[in-house]
């Protein structure tokens, strides 16, 4: 057991006996300045227990609770929810250096390697149930107020929201399976993986709030981990023949490789085969004139990448510009730089906002 009595704040709360975890805890901000509560005054000249212990009056067994005091209500109210906030985030951080693994045989949960882990470390989380129970005011004017979450309550909320995201999970990783080598199973494995991200954030709260039904909780989809190693397996699944036209040298065949290798795709240099997609590019280098003492070259690239099924064009791609030296070898030279640069920066970007 622990008590923390600092800066106008006190809490008391049990110590969790938790297995180690490896969650992205996402926090959101929330507002709890200047908003005074409902709660009725208690109008004792005796200061209430919880004033010196939050948990004398209710039992660390059913409820989380911490204190906060300020000659301001509102402030008060938003230093006892800080001060709670703070020790739910300080049990899972505690924790962040080991990974949770889903032992499928077992169907529980099982310590993994021990890795390291970003939490966020935000004073303030949004956390469902947490709320002011009491506010007393002692005879110099200074506001007492006490945070309460019932473990049961926030409990089964969480894991409500970690069942139902869990439902979707499955649901889309039986899609990507059923739709593989195709960007639509992509899209699903990626959805997949955001949402069992957002559940690494519940878990991690149901574990400081409800270590019992976090126990308790179990996931077909195993971990965030193997939904991103899933997820990875889908996308390097995904292939895309290339084919070019007008690359004398090879340059600008392997810049557009490596973006396609970069992003998780097996790109592939062939022109027949079973591939779901195929990236048709085509370069035009030219003789633009002389500009006073300058040779130039215009140059112009097109691709498009096509839906090998139904002939669609999903991602149309095109740039030019023109360059100039004292040779037109060089000129030419420095065009392919420049074609290659479009490749690495705006292909990239514009292949980029299409996964999206």
């Amino acid at each position: 057991m622990f008590t923390v009595k600092k800066c106008g704040v006190s809490a008391r709360a049990g110590f969790f006996s938790l297995r180690a975890i490896n969650f992205l805890l996402y926090a959101i901000p929330v507002c709890f300045l200047g908003c005074a509560s409902t709660a009725g005054i208690n109008g004792s000249v005796r200061a209430p227990d919880w004033v010196l212990s939050s948990s004398a009056a209710y039992s660390d067994e059913q409820y989380l609770s911490a204190a906060g005091w300020d000659k301001d209500r509102g402030v008060a109210e938003s230093k006892a929810k800080a001060e709670l906030v703070k020790t739910i985030r300080q049990t899972v951080e505690a924790r962040s250096t080991a990974v949770v693994s889903y032992a499928e045989t077992q169907g529980a949960f099982s310590e993994g390697r021990s890795v390291e882990t970003s939490v966020n470390t935000s004073a303030e989380l949004e956390i469902a149930g947490l709320f002011i129970k009491e506010v007393w005011r002692d005879n110099s004017g200074v506001y007492y107020a006490l945070a309460l979450l019932d473990r049961d309550e926030s409990g089964r909320y969480y894991r409500t929201l970690v069942q139902k995201n869990a439902a979707v999970i499955d649901s889309q990783m039986y899609f990507a399976r059923q739709n593989q080598e195709s960007f639509d199973s992509y899209s699903a494995a990626k959805r997949a993986l955001a949402l069992a991200k957002e559940n690494d954030g519940n878990l991690a709260l149901l574990s400081a709030i409800n270590p019992a039904m976090y126990q308790l909780t179990r996931l077909d989809y195993g971990s965030s981990a193997a939904v991103a190693e899933f997820s990875r397996r889908i996308l390097g699944g995904i292939r895309i023949a290339l084919s070019i036209a007008g690359d004398d040298d090879g340059t600008i065949l392997a810049a557009f490789a490596k973006t396609l290798t970069d992003a998780g795709f097996s790109p592939a240099f062939a022109t027949a085969g079973n591939y779901a997609y195929t990236l048709k590019i085509t370069v035009t280098i030219e003789d633009a004139g002389i500009v006073g003492r300058y040779q130039t070259a215009r140059y112009t690239i097109d691709a498009v990448l096509f839906d090998v099924l139904n002939g669609k064009a999903l991602l149309p791609f095109s740039s030019s510009g023109r360059e100039a030296h004292t040779t037109q070898a060089e000129a030419r030279r420095r065009a392919i730089r420049l074609i290659n640069e479009d490749v690495e920066k705006k292909f990239v970007a514009q292949f980029s906002a299409f996964l999206e």
